[in-house]
């Protein structure tokens, strides 16, 4: 008497292919021929900047980070912290939106996060330093949001608008090389991340045509 008994093997029925329905995807080529001709497009509606329009936003970007600098070192005098060198407390100013992404249409505003040390309060980024801001003869319209959900600072500078958010990392300085992409450097993770929560978003990584991706956003500011 055999003792095994031969098992049947159970094959799995084939699914039926699905079917895809639309147009075959574009090519590379196309996607390339399809994002010139938007374009001229663009271009028609002048939507582009020439380059001494987007040496001008450079400049007010340097400008403001100077200015946010300067005011660093001084709250660092005011308050006399025995342990912190003014000098060397740093600071940072990140661009995100569209001006990062290099999309922005002609005219458009320019989103700015200020990284401050971890010593500051966010009431003296919204009193101290929009004061700082209000003295200088380049800036104008200057209005600070702070019941909003990310408060802000808007204000117009060489006619330019620019919106300001303010966050603070957990170290007395701010070094140029610092990785904000660490949420681990956030003083206040509740607070500070609806602040540098548009600098995390990471669409360019995931994009296989960053160049169509660009193209195409331009058309959001054309309303």
């Amino acid at each position: 008497m055999c003792l095994f008994r031969h098992r049947r093997s159970k094959i799995a029925p084939s699914r039926p292919q699905q079917k895809v329905y639309g147009p075959p995807p574009p090519t590379r080529e196309e996607e390339c021929a399809k994002a010139n001709d938007l374009i001229e497009i663009l271009k028609s509606f002048g939507c582009f900047e020439s380059n001494v329009e987007l040496r001008h936003r450079e400049h007010v970007v340097q400008r403001l980070q100077s200015l946010f600098r300067e005011w660093l070192v001084e709250m660092c005098r005011e308050k006399n912290f025995p342990d912190i060198i003014p000098e060397r407390v740093g600071g940072k100013l990140v661009p995100f939106g569209s001006h990062h992404l290099g999309v922005a249409s002609k005219g458009a505003d320019i989103d700015i996060l200020c990284v401050g040390p971890g010593f500051l309060q966010r009431k003296d980024f919204f009193s101290s330093f929009v004061g700082k801001l209000k003295r200088q003869r380049e800036v104008k319209d200057t209005r600070a949001i702070e019941e909003a959900f990310v408060p802000v600072v808007k204000l117009s500078f060489e006619g330019i608008e620019i919106d300001l958010v303010f966050a603070r990392v957990a170290r007395n300085r701010v070094p140029e090389g610092m990785d904000l992409l660490r949420e681990d450097w956030l003083h206040n993770k509740t607070e500070e991340q609806k602040s540098t929560k548009p600098y995390f978003v990471k669409i360019l990584f995931c994009c296989h045509n960053i160049n169509v991706l660009k193209t195409f956003s331009y058309f959001a500011d054309l309303d």
